[in-house]
């Protein structure tokens, strides 16, 4: 079957296709996204746009004025005939869219109820930012964004040290160990250096406890939420993080965990090392480039190939989604823009696949994907509505 406009150049179309399968994949050498982009301008001067209906021509104009960001695809499982005229030939009934032991339950940790000074925005609800609050060991608290370098060993807390805006370091100094516990409201991203030299980056809506020296024969944190760690080796000290039910043992190495109370399955993708998964009824080992999945409902782990880039792009400032439901989609939005989503109609079918820039205000994720002609959308305030 051919679509309209695939059979002008079949070559330039298909090699288009493969290059840019491979750049959403990460794999795109520097000179093959050169000629990624190169065939993109060719498409973009050469093809003729009369066969083209106006909502196509609109769509590809969209399209390739974003291509110098960054390219993704949007594949949705529903029969959504919209093609683009540069990339009609890469899927079928899809529209290909370029654009840039656990803790006690808790609520969660927004932006307004932990931070109660901020004041209401106007407008759509704008990108997160780099705040969190550090509970010391005596209960007291401190709002990381309020303070300047180093102004927190006037606190009684010397052992602790703003080195920038958005990141905390710990040096092991103090012979006596309390925990702390770093707190990052929704709308917000952390970095934060351990007393071991374990850089670990804090997702919106998370918290982690941690000891401000580890002693004894593990270093054990627990996280509830998302986090990226890059563990400091020690190999007679091994690395734990407790998440959810769920235990990621280490001695050196790179991984992400996702273990957000309100989600069924807490995650570890490893991208270096080896890591062991374990709970109450069983355990695993996984390697560079899978992932763990602990599902709280039938306490299995499955292990599975896992999208690396996917998994870490939110602390590189990025959503990759890769046939993610709607709903889940959402759900990162509320955690990053700080907003409430509801929805008005059956939405559980639709799944997509793209990337998009965090630092874009909500209302660019929210016009792309009603650009699929499958949802629409409201904002009022902080409160966002997608009606079918």
């Amino acid at each position: 079957m051919c679509v309209r406009g695939c059979c002008r150049r079949p070559y330039s179309m298909n090699e288009f296709a493969d290059l840019y399968r491979k750049f959403l994949e990460g794999q795109c050498t520097e000179e093959e996204k050169e000629r990624l982009l190169a065939l993109q301008n060719q498409m973009d001067f050469e093809d003729d746009d009369s066969q083209l209906t106006p909502e196509e021509r609109a769509i590809k104009l969209e399209t390739f004025s974003r291509i110098n960001k960054t390219l993704t695809t949007r594949r949705l499982r529903r029969k959504l005939w919209y093609y683009l005229a540069a990339a009609s030939v890469l899927l079928l009934a899809c529209a290909l869219w370029l654009f840039n032991d656990q803790p006690p339950a808790r609520p969660p940790v927004t932006a307004n109820t932990i931070m109660n000074t901020d004041t209401v925005q106007s407008g759509p609800p704008k990108p997160g930012g780099q705040a969190a609050i550090l509970t010391l060991g005596d209960g007291s608290q401190v709002r990381l964004d309020k303070v300047q370098a180093g102004d927190l060993t006037s606190k009684g807390a010397s052992f602790v040290q703003k080195v920038t805006n958005g990141h905390l370091v710990y040096n092991n100094h103090e012979a006596a160990v309390t925990f702390n516990t770093i707190t990052v409201p929704r709308g917000n991203l952390f970095r934060l250096t351990l007393p071991d030299g374990t850089e670990v980056w804090l997702n919106a809506d998370t918290r982690l406890v941690f000891p401000t020296r580890f002693t004894g024969p593990e270093r054990l944190v627990e996280l509830q939420g998302e986090a990226y760690f890059e563990v400091a080796k020690n190999k007679t000290m091994p690395f734990r993080v407790k998440a959810n039910g769920t235990m990621v043992e280490v001695l050196g190495t790179h991984f992400n965990v996702s273990a957000y109370p309100d989600e069924q399955q807490v995650k570890t993708t490893l991208l270096e090392g080896s890591v062991k998964l374990s709970n109450h009824f069983t355990k695993a080992v996984i390697k560079p480039g899978q992932e763990g999945s602990l599902d709280q409902n039938s306490h299995k782990i499955k292990v599975a190939k896992a999208r690396g880039l996917e998994a870490i792009a939110w602390k590189d400032g990025y959503f990759i989604f890769h046939d993610e439901s709607l709903v889940n989609i959402m759900k990162r939005a509320e955690r990053w823009y700080d907003v409430d989503v509801e929805f008005q109609g059956d939405v559980t079918g639709y799944q997509f696949g793209g990337s998009l820039s965090k630092y874009q205000d909500i209302s660019e994720l929210l016009h792309i994907i009603e650009l699929t002609k499958t949802v629409h959308y409201k904002i009022e305030g902080r409160r966002i509505t997608i009606m079918k």
